[in-house]
């Protein structure tokens, strides 16, 4: 297995697209209440608009021509606080490694060239909400679990 980790461009959007419909379907827990044709269209329409931007990046895993994993990262200001000065914001809004190509190091890599350019790029903080299976990779990385933060959800307007 050679698996390649290279920046994604706008070319790859579909096999990002097509990865991250991937990690959604797998952990959703409620499959059907979601109109997935709607979300993939979504996801794609968001690539394409900040893929050029800059406002969101991806990391492509390939094995010879075949994409076998992604990471995306969405960037955004924030109010700034003492911790984050700039209110510059970076979430790990998707990372998705087929089952076939766990447990073998190519999540470790994707994550170290993503997290390597975020910092590139000057930010000092990123987020992300993992999935269980996900923690372990996560933490031998250096993420810590971050105690105190609550969600709500508004139902459909």
């Amino acid at each position: 297995m050679n698996v390649l980790i290279k920046q994604a461009g706008t070319d790859d959007i579909n096999n990002i697209t097509a990865l991250t419909m991937r990690l959604h379907k797998e952990y959703a827990h409620t499959a059907g209440y979601y109109d997935w044709d709607e979300f993939e269209n979504a996801l794609r329409n968001y690539y394409a608009s900040n893929f050029p931007n800059g406002s969101c990046y991806s990391f492509i895993a390939l094995d010879d021509e075949t994409a076998v994993g992604t990471a995306v990262v969405s960037c955004y200001y924030d109010c700034p606080t003492p911790h984050n000065p700039t209110g510059r914001s970076a979430v790990l809004t998707g990372m998705y490694i087929l089952p076939a190509y766990r447990q073998k190091g190519v999540g470790f890599k994707l994550l170290e060239k993503i997290m390597s350019h975020t910092q590139s790029l000057g930010y000092l903080r990123v987020t992300l909400t993992a999935t269980e299976e996900g923690k372990r990779l996560y933490s031998k990385f250096g993420f810590q679990p971050v105690e105190g933060e609550m969600r709500y959800r508004f139902r459909s307007v």
